[in-house]
């Protein structure tokens, strides 16, 4: 999944909270043989600097999904 972090109507080191998702464009994993797996939740920047982010709250709905092996 992909977003945007900026808000350019924030002046300079001004934290805001910022509500991101994936609804519409599910993200799909395989568990290993025993049913684990693993999410990540992080960031990358492009920005030269240091970059600070803080996630307040992470939701995270797991659906199992039927594979067909043909």
């Amino acid at each position: 999944m992909q977003h945007n972090l900026t808000d350019s109507s924030s002046p300079p080191e001004t934290y805001r909270l910022k509500t991101l998702t994936n609804a519409g464009k599910p993200f799909y994993f395989k568990t290993d043989a025993s049913g684990k797996g693993w999410i990540f939740i992080g960031t990358d920047s492009g920005f030269e600097a240091t970059t600070s982010v803080y996630f307040t709250q992470v939701n995270v709905t797991l659906v199992p999904q039927v594979v067909r092996i043909d």
